[in-house]
């Protein structure tokens, strides 16, 4: 029996090497237990056709994983999982480069900070949940739907996981809480009717608009504020502009390419992302000094009210 190729996702925008990206992904499925002890790997031309590189690049991730013990390779067989492969990863170093690739994999492919990653962690261990199963809390970008639903698990003892607004037709079962802002496109989805969806008002959190104001006061008051599309540029504009309290000249850049805006941003100038632009930086970006999320809060009395109308008890 030929033992199924490992499923490989590859991220060709970031600078990661590709090599690197299929080391790390099988060094994941061999600390994991989906590759055991002896399971042999696809030959370089059927891993190449699948993961759809050439063969230097299997090969110099195999490489990579024999240097590290956690391969055996032979010129006239397919390369196997090594016997004391576990042993390793399972040690303080192999642990830690474990760690490692979960953190890179979530933010690659989930775009998840290692926050989320530890609130799915707890979440995961938890063993209470409401009595109709997780609570979805949905947005239109990952970091912002994980952070509203980050909030309710804070207040609340339910297993509320985040979805995004473009999956909305695919969403599980179970109770889905959303934002007003999106009430139009929830109910307008096929598959939403006949659903409970409870929605919620939220407001700009005042923690980047603090800091914001705190860097205007240095320099120009000049903003660049970065979103994917005008409308809910020019919206997130005004809350921002409101939320100042005063006069303030903001540059909308609408597109693709956040990165771009950043470098093109003048030195000291600070640059907002929308939640859909957030999403898109990659880490080096996001800590660059200008940058600044534009992230929302539900209000402390909506949490109440969100709790008491979906019937659910105090931790």
């Amino acid at each position: 029996m030929i033992s199924p190729t490992p499923v490989v996702r590859l991220d060709r925008s970031v600078d990661v090497p590709l090599h690197r990206q299929i080391a790390a992904q099988l060094r994941f499925r061999i600390a994991s237990g989906d590759l055991r002890t002896g399971n042999p790997l696809p030959s370089l031309r059927t891993a190449a056709d699948h993961w759809g590189v050439n063969l230097h690049t299997v090969r110099r991730a195999y490489e990579i994983l024999e240097t590290e013990g956690l391969l055996v390779t032979n010129p006239r067989a397919r390369a196997r999982v090594a016997v004391n492969a576990h042993a390793l990863l399972a040690g303080a170093d192999g642990f830690d480069a474990f760690l490692r690739n979960v953190r890179e994999t979530a933010e690659r492919r989930f775009g998840a900070s290692v926050d989320d990653v530890i609130d799915r962690l707890r979440i995961l261990d938890l063993t209470r949940t409401t009595d109709s199963g997780p609570v979805w809390v949905v947005e239109c970008s990952p970091s912002l739907a994980a952070g509203l639903a980050r909030q309710v698990r804070a207040r609340w003892s339910v297993d509320a996981r985040p979805w995004t607004l473009d999956a909305i037709d695919h969403l599980p079962t179970g109770q889905v809480v959303a934002t007003l802002y999106h009430m139009r496109e929830i109910r307008a989805a096929g598959r939403m009717a006949g659903r409970d969806v409870h929605f919620v008002q939220v407001r700009v959190d005042a923690g980047p608009i603090e800091h914001l104001r705190r860097t205007l006061s240095k320099t120009a008051p000049r903003l660049v504020l970065c979103g994917v599309d005008c409308e809910s540029a020019l919206a997130i504009g005004s809350e921002v502009r409101d939320a100042l309290g005063g006069s303030l000249e903001i540059d909308l850049e609408v597109g693709d390419d956040p990165v771009k805006v950043l470098r093109s941003a003048g030195r000291n100038v600070p640059v907002l992302f929308s939640p859909q632009s957030w999403d898109r930086l990659d880490e080096k970006a996001r800590r660059d000094p200008r940058t600044l999320p534009y992230r929302t809060l539900i209000p402390p009395d909506e949490l109440e009210g969100l709790g008491v109308a979906m019937g659910w008890t105090d931790p």
